[in-house]
């Protein structure tokens, strides 16, 4: 803050030779510095760079907003971005940025499988590929059908009105667990940012080209729809039974698994040092979101 004395002119300066008038002006001075200092601190606790991170869910909160994100750094930028929200709220751009924050590096493409004007400024039609147009075409056929009795719904799909995220999830940079969380992130924004009278479809793709890509691909389908297997552990530890399901990531999900692969070499013997042939495998998922 800028001292009062020396805003003066230099007349009084030269005036003051017993340095009344700045003694005059000390209280004044402290007290404005004071009250200088305290709206300096107000503004450091409401910028969201330097504030501590503690206070950023009162800053969304004066927003109307409630953060998703877990990381301090995340929680920042998702801050930053509210008003960008706001102002793109109903477009395929809200979409894009929301699916950008909360799925990170899952996220891939945006598409929609209708444009409403030709030459429009979002234009990001997409052609479905075999898979996606036989999830389409299921509307939600469940992998188990007791989740028809716990609530589960088929969804409905409507080419003229419709959005897909695509969701590609890389075997090799893949950890259990990650999905969940964030695509629940994903469904509490975009409830918010959703374009009235739009569906929002999550696309889920995992490919595994090599044999330590199989147990990341079942991983991955074990996420979208609870099904398990075989326990945790990897061995019968509970007498035998298997481990009970979790309910699926969405009510409206459905997957498919593709595999194809060979046991034993061509010659019908393990002869490349005791390692399977290679081959593919791959889980498709898909869940609406109106």
């Amino acid at each position: 803050m800028n001292n009062i004395w020396n805003l003066l002119p230099q007349l009084y300066h030269l005036m003051d030779r017993e340095g009344e008038l700045e003694r005059f002006l000390a209280p004044l001075q402290a007290e404005l510095q004071s009250v200088y200092d305290d709206e300096q601190g107000l503004r450091q606790l409401q910028s969201i760079s330097e504030t501590d991170p503690d206070y950023l869910k009162y800053i969304a909160r004066s927003l109307g907003w409630q953060l998703q994100a877990k990381d301090d750094d995340e929680r920042r930028n998702e801050c930053a971005t509210i008003v960008d929200f706001y102002d793109l709220k109903g477009t395929p751009y809200a979409i894009r940025l929301i699916s950008t924050l909360t799925l990170d590096k899952l996220f891939k493409k945006l598409g929609e499988l209708w444009t409403p004007v030709e030459g429009s400024a979002s234009v990001i039609t997409t052609e479905a590929d075999a898979n996606l147009a036989s999830l389409l075409a299921s509307e939600g056929t469940f992998v188990n059908l007791d989740w028809n009795d716990e609530g589960g719904y088929a969804y409905h799909y409507d080419p003229l009105y419709s959005y897909i995220v695509f969701i590609r999830i890389d075997p090799d940079d893949y950890t259990y667990g990650e999905i969940r969380p964030r695509v629940k992130a994903f469904k509490n924004l975009i409830h918010t940012m959703h374009p009235a009278g739009r569906f929002c479809y999550p696309y889920f793709i995992c490919r595994g080209t090599r044999a330590d890509h199989y147990k990341q691909v079942l991983l991955v389908r074990q996420e979208l729809t609870g099904l398990r297997t075989f326990d945790d552990l990897g061995f019968w530890d509970d007498g035998g039974t298997l481990d009970g399901n979790d309910a699926p990531i969405d009510r409206s999900v459905s997957t498919k698994m593709y595999l194809d692969w060979e046991i034993l070499d061509d010659g019908g013997d393990l002869d490349d040092e005791g390692t399977w042939d290679d081959g593919l495998w791959a889980c498709f998922g898909l869940l609406e979101i109106a």
